[in-house]
């Protein structure tokens, strides 16, 4: 009832963005309105706050909209800690009531008795007085910020897409704008509850009574969800490590809610960590195991793990409950093929083309188990299918030329296969057919050609691929002389160069690096890879003028390489420019919110400016895509003490060396405030 007056004044003042942003303070249910033999959770002065007030703010409070992954230190768990902070709400509005009056801001009778409506209006004078309205513009980084990590308020469900940042800015900016206000808010009311401790009492016995850990437990619940919204919004947008930070923050507060882990197992997923996908795949069958989706996903995980034959029961089962989608049915025949069980697999793959025919790989498996049977007619007419839909699918071309060879329609063959050499002139198997196909049609000078360019390919490919393999045990030496052997017998093989380049650079052969990077470029002027790589050469080996070069290069090719922004932007920082590599970090960023390095030298780069809330910003945003990032921490933490914030630095020191017990500094920051104690 009070809320009318107070909001019809702001109104007046032009300011219904701060009416919002005080209802946490204002909502509450006036004391003149309890009954005199309610129980009292606490006393703020003079003031009494019953358990009913508290319970009712409990209840009819919606879960927060906006989210913070700032709150990652509250402990779902800890109901008691839940019910202090349902509290603190009603403590500060009572603490701002007693700091006004004592300002002589109150002209009426001391004894005149609680009067909801006058109380508003004498909190709405005191806070116009001390929270002041920020002067300083929002910057257009602050603003790009704040709509990348809150993707949830701007997704639309029915387009499944976000709300483009040119049309959401301006909500953006008002929500800043709001925040900073709270901000403000927030620094006073700090301020008065250390002044006023002493006036503040709570009874810890009845506020237990006062609010049943069930209901906590249900605003947990719609928090939780809420979170996995968030979650499932950061999974859409392919940003998987801040999908990941905010599902651990959604299973914490609602641990029986499916959907976060399924979300939680398609993040793993496709960040390839199918052990733990397949464990929350489980977890979300176990609470709910209606939805198809859930199936299908687990199936795919089991098949990413070559386990086909149980990837084909939980196909099925998805099936059973949704047999109205195509992929699902060919996943089972990718599982059946597997297996070698081709009439299955067949059967399957045919079931996905009745569902939808224009589905090409499903087209394209079907018509080369059809070829491999026998059935030779429909294979070409099922692979002529898939390239009147796709023209430049190569192995449809290839599967087409084996089928002609079969049905000796050799001069087909060989139309087929140079148009899978003009697609793909670097894949030695069409070759290899191409030679047969011109033998078969007796024109010898070709097929000898097809056949040496054949040996040539295969045997650099070979080379490479055991290069490959021997790297990623890091058998350097080995690795080296296998990819120079590939590039003595392919010289053009870009990949083989840039990769011997990388083995040179582990080896701690720089300049052999370099020389062979730019060898690569030689070959193939636009390979943006190659020139960021060159670049990160000369940067690890202190020349950031020459690595800027190449950085720009790249840039110049691909203009949305974060690899690229990233690397210029630390090439400045190590040259000393902080203004450049503070324009190039955020330019990544604003490619790549998630970017964790590019967080993490942003911070650094704000360290040595002396912008320290900044500083502290980029740290905590590294920490939120990578909790184990030792560094961030370890700077956080230096951060914490610099803002006289004791107790937070020193559960950071402690988290890195829980992380890296053999950090030094952290141990001697440790010790330093231990001895401040």
């Amino acid at each position: 009832m009070f809320l009318l007056p107070l909001s019809a004044h702001f109104k007046r003042e032009g300011s219904v963005q701060f009416t919002r942003l005080l209802r946490i303070v204002l909502a509450c249910l006036a004391s003149a309105c309890e009954s005199a033999e309610a129980p009292v959770v606490a006393t703020v002065g003079p003031h009494p706050i019953a358990a009913q007030t508290l319970r009712a703010l409990v209840e009819e409070g919606a879960a927060d909209q906006h989210l913070d992954l700032a709150d990652a230190a509250a402990q779902p768990r800890d109901f008691t800690a839940a019910k202090r902070r349902y509290l603190q709400p009603l403590i500060d509005r009572y603490l701002l009531l007693l700091e006004a009056r004592n300002r002589g801001l109150d002209t009426l009778q001391a004894d005149a008795g609680p009067d909801p409506a006058r109380e508003d209006i004498l909190l709405t004078s005191f806070l116009k007085r001390e929270v002041a309205s920020p002067q300083t513009p929002l910057s257009a980084v602050a603003i790009r910020r704040y709509y990348n990590d809150h993707p949830e308020m701007f997704y639309d469900e029915a387009t499944q897409g976000l709300q483009p940042y040119a049309t959401a800015a301006p909500r953006v900016r008002a929500l800043l704008e709001r925040q900073r206000r709270a901000a403000e808010l927030q620094r006073l009311l700090a301020a008065i509850r250390k002044h006023r401790a002493a006036e503040v009492r709570v009874y810890p016995e009845r506020l237990e009574q006062a609010v049943p850990d069930s209901l906590i437990a249900r605003k947990n619940q719609q928090r939780g969800a809420l979170l996995s919204r968030r979650g499932g919004v950061f999974l859409k947008q392919g940003r998987l490590r801040k999908a990941l930070a905010v599902l651990i923050r959604a299973v914490a507060y609602a641990p029986e809610l499916a959907q976060t882990h399924f979300y939680t197992g398609l993040a793993h997923a496709r960040l390839d960590e199918n052990e733990l996908a397949l464990a929350a795949f489980e977890r979300a069958i176990a609470l709910d195991p209606t939805p198809a989706d859930f199936h299908y996903a687990r199936g795919t995980t089991l098949q990413l793990q070559n386990h086909h034959a149980d990837a084909a029961i939980f196909f099925a089962q998805a099936i059973q409950r949704r047999p109205d989608q195509p992929h699902y049915h060919f996943r089972l025949g990718e599982a059946y093929r597997s297996l070698a069980d081709f009439d299955r697999a067949l059967a399957a793959y045919g079931k996905a083309i009745e569902l939808q025919p224009d589905y090409a790989e499903a087209l394209y498996r079907h018509s080369d188990l059809l070829g491999r049977s026998g059935d030779l007619d429909a294979a070409v007419a099922g692979f002529k299918s898939v390239l009147a839909l796709l023209p430049g699918y190569a192995e449809a071309l290839t599967g087409l030329a084996r089928v002609y060879t079969k049905q000796q329609r050799h001069t087909l063959a060989v139309a087929a296969l140079e148009q899978g050499r003009d697609l793909d002139p670097a894949n030695p198997s069409v070759y290899y057919l191409l030679s047969q196909a011109y033998a078969q049609v007796g024109q010898e000078s070709r097929a000898a050609a097809a056949s040496t360019v054949f040996e040539r390919l295969s045997g650099a490919e070979r080379h490479y691929k055991q290069g490959i393999r021997n790297a990623n045990q890091r058998y350097w030496d080995r690795a080296a002389a296998l990819l120079a052997r590939a590039i003595e017998i392919d010289s053009s093989h870009v990949q083989a160069h840039i990769r011997l380049a990388m083995v040179r650079l582990y080896q701690d052969a720089p300049e052999k690096g370099i020389a062979a990077l730019e060898r690569a470029i030689a070959v193939d002027p636009c390979n943006v890879e190659a020139h960021c790589l060159l670049g990160e050469a000369y940067s690890a080996t202190d020349r950031p003028d020459s690595a800027r070069h190449f950085f720009a290069r790249a840039l110049a090719l691909d203009t949305t390489s974060v690899r690229a922004h990233h690397g210029r932007a630390k090439a400045a920082y190590q040259a000393g420019d902080s203004a450049a590599a503070v324009a190039s970090f955020q330019r990544a960023l604003a490619i790549n919110p998630d970017h964790r390095e590019s967080h993490y030298l942003l911070g650094m780069v704000y360290m040595r400016l002396g912008e320290l809330r900044s500083a502290a910003r980029s740290f905590q945003a590294c920490l939120e895509i990578d909790p184990d990032h030792v560094p961030a921490r370890y700077n956080q933490g230096r951060l914490f003490m610099r803002f006289g914030d004791a107790a937070r630095a020193r559960r950071a020191f402690a988290k890195v060396l829980e992380q890296n017990p053999d950090h030094p500094k952290a141990r001697e920051k440790l010790a330093q405030l231990e001895q401040g104690r």
